[in-house]
């Protein structure tokens, strides 16, 4: 905000205008951070108010790692003024039931199995103290774990995670503060009492390091040129899809057309069983629509269609039909033509044998 103003404004007093001495001690400028662990106020329970200044802030900081360490071993922090501020922004999560997940470079994960889940419970439900259960990448090793983590954010409560001799001992040792409160001694209404005091006290903090080895990195990266040409290959299998589709389309089309025409002419067995009289009565409906679509057909051209369509009938029934018979006939006398033909041109030959003999 200060080099916003000092760019936008060179011409104001930005030591007057901030009312600080940022310029001259960045450890006494204000600072725009909240907390509720800095100022105390009469009364008031972690009032959020700002903190007067970087310096007095480091100071209330210094103050927390020093305590913890003359109970527990040493740990020595830097705190820097992103380290502060960092500090501060988590506080400020852990002030308000929920998760929060950090993404930390180069986290120095040291896991732990000292504190299990159940007996987090027991701290967190029970003795009604705060709890922060850390989980960083290295501890998961299963994936299974990041179900029991999503069971808890969602459900308050992993199912399974006892035995129910286990479970009725600690709904026990709440039975009687349950009581004082007018709680039923169910074991639905004592644990419906439990789960707030979980939410309040209990925090999951998930910490993942987005730096990860080469090796990882690579698999990665392989994972990820797959997935891309999974997704250019989408398009053209949708392309591929429409075109199977249309040609689908396409035959169902014609399929229906075919259907239409065939119901419209009669079939085999009737043209055995009716005879001329189905050939004569297709015909014509198909004449009437050829005139109305105004095409001409030769009339030798129909006689002959309709003789080839009855090529297959049986004897019986085209030795009854007149259009046969005309048909018998000039191929009766196209053979008596052609055997007398044969006699003159037989005649001729001896008449010019005897005629060279003669000679």
């Amino acid at each position: 905000m200060r080099d916003v103003s000092k760019k936008n404004h060179p011409d104001l007093d930005q030591l007057s205008l901030f009312n600080d001495q940022s310029a001259a001690n960045p450890e006494e400028a204000t600072v725009n951070i909240f907390t509720t662990f800095v100022t105390q106020v009469a009364g008031v329970e972690a009032p959020y108010l700002a903190v007067a200044s970087m310096k007095h802030l480091i100071k209330v900081l210094v103050e927390q790692p020093d305590d913890y360490n003359s109970k527990y071993s040493m740990m020595n922090l830097k705190l820097f003024h992103n380290a502060v501020e960092h500090v501060t922004r988590i506080f400020c999560i852990f002030g308000n039931p929920g998760v929060v997940a950090l993404k930390c470079i180069n986290f120095p994960s040291r896991p732990t199995s000292a504190l299990k889940t159940w007996g987090m419970f027991l701290i967190a439900g029970i003795s009604g103290l705060p709890l922060v259960c850390l989980i960083t990448d290295s501890q998961i090793v299963n994936e299974r774990f990041l179900v029991y983590i999503n069971d808890m954010l969602s459900l308050e409560w992993i199912p399974d995670l006892s035995p129910k001799e286990d479970i009725d001992g600690l709904l026990g040792a709440l039975r009687n503060e349950a009581k004082a409160n007018g709680v039923p001694d169910t074991m639905d209404a004592l644990v419906n009492s439990l789960l707030p005091r979980i939410r309040i006290n209990f925090r999951i903090v998930i910490s993942f390091s987005p730096v990860a080895s080469k090796k990882k990195k690579e698999e990665a990266e392989e994972q990820l040129s797959w997935a891309m040409g999974q997704v250019a290959e989408v398009p053209k299998r949708l392309e591929q899809i429409e075109n199977t589709l249309r040609q689908a389309a396409d035959e169902k089309i014609k399929v229906e057309q075919m259907k239409e025409s065939s119901e419209s002419r009669p079939l085999p067995a009737d043209k055995l069983l009716n005879g001329p009289a189905s050939e004569n009565e297709c015909w014509g409906i198909e004449i009437e629509q050829l005139k109305n679509s105004g095409v001409l057909v030769v009339g030798n051209s129909l006689l002959a269609a309709t003789f080839v369509r009855l090529a297959n009938a049986p004897d019986d029934i085209m030795s009854d039909m007149p259009l046969i018979e005309s048909l018998e006939e000039p191929k009766k006398n196209l053979d008596l033509s052609q055997a007398q033909s044969r006699d003159r041109s037989r005649d001729q030959q001896r008449a010019r044998a005897v005629s060279y003999r003669g000679n």
